[in-house]
């Protein structure tokens, strides 16, 4: 196996395994597939159509691009449609690495999403509800997080907000409650089991 891919990935206790590089006997583009059946992320090292060598970075988006269908494929009885995937895969790959400070041992003061810096507070005072722990602006390009809480906690919270940016940035100004309410925490967990933010920095441009 390659040392830029895992052998496998954990997506909420299910562990996948990754088919690399795999071959896709169709005259159809297809570069990644994602099998719940047999638990296989199958991704390509070229582009079938053309067999041009696909650069690494490309390869991971397409990694995560499965990852989130097989989120979706736990989480949804209604999967939403492939373009909101394809808009999701690649704005959360963009947040990953272009974040160096994102998930590591403290909230970062901003985080990226497309053309676009949000600023964060932290800790921020909730005055009028003790038990909100996060608020987000896309209008302002702001999010809030309060004190409370273990710093996973904070960082799922964070996910929280960032699934609502790049949905509304990458998503075609979607409103980002569409999304299932368990996303984010999903999202944060297979990132988190799986070090896919520490992968993707390291072979960034690559």
């Amino acid at each position: 196996m390659t040392k830029f891919l895992p052998k496998t990935i954990d997506v909420l206790g299910i562990r996948y395994k990754i088919i690399f590089p795999y071959i896709f006997n169709t005259k159809e583009c297809i570069i990644g597939l994602h099998d719940a059946m047999k638990r296989e992320i199958r991704l390509s090292a070229i582009i079938s159509t053309s067999s041009d060598k696909l650069p690494i970075s490309q390869i991971h988006c397409t990694l995560l691009h499965e990852i989130i269908h097989a989120l979706i494929n736990v989480l949804y009885s209604n999967p939403p449609p492939e373009e909101i995937i394809e808009g999701l895969s690649f704005g959360l790959y963009q947040v990953l690495v272009d974040n160096p400070e994102l998930y590591t041992k403290k909230i970062p003061p901003t985080v990226k999403v497309g053309g676009f810096i949000y600023k964060i507070t932290h800790p921020h005072i909730f005055a009028d509800d003790d038990n909100v722990s996060i608020s987000a602006s896309n209008m302002q390009e702001r999010i809030l997080i309060a004190e409370a809480g273990s710093l996973d906690f904070k960082f799922e919270k964070l996910t929280y907000a960032i699934c609502n940016a790049v949905y509304y940035i990458y998503c075609g100004g979607r409103d980002g409650e569409d999304l299932h309410p368990h996303f984010d925490q999903a999202l944060y967990n297979t990132i988190k089991t799986n070090g896919l933010a520490k992968l993707f920095r390291k072979y960034r441009g690559k």
